[in-house]
């Protein structure tokens, strides 16, 4: 015969812990699930931002501050479909690019977008100011 303080455990009791013990891992398990969600959007946000700031580095040196050079490019809107290396292969990114005159001021601001291909979107600007013309351009 079995004492009553040898008794193992019932069935309800044994599913009751099991039941809760499943909740709890569930919740980390997302907990978990959500933090590598957000690691990865905010390092496909940084590598846009990256992008985005390559773009307007090149649209400075294209333009090389030169208010001739900065006119042709006023309203302006230019977009490219890129695949740019990744660490899990090529990354591709649509980005759109636009340079516009600001008016009472007269200055340019160049506008540039980096789009992923799950849809996160980083938006940079930039003042394009008019310079001392660049040697041997033509300054209207």
């Amino acid at each position: 015969m079995i004492r009553e303080c040898e008794r193992g455990f019932t069935l309800l009791e044994t599913l009751a812990a099991v039941t809760i013990t499943g909740i709890a891992v569930l919740g980390v398990a997302g907990a978990v699930a959500a933090s590598l969600y957000g690691s990865a959007r905010s390092e496909t946000k940084l590598l846009l931002a990256d992008d985005a700031s390559n773009v307007l580095t090149d649209l400075r040196a294209a333009s090389a501050y030169d208010p001739a050079m900065l006119a042709s490019m006023d309203g302006r809107r230019v977009s490219a479909r890129l695949a740019l290396p990744g660490s899990g292969g090529p990354r591709i990114v649509e980005v759109t690019a636009g340079v516009a005159r600001q008016a009472p001021a007269g200055e340019y601001l160049a506008t540039v977008t980096a789009t992923a291909a799950d849809g996160t979107s980083v938006t940079q600007r930039v003042t394009l100011a008019a310079e001392a013309p660049a040697p041997g351009s033509r300054v209207p």
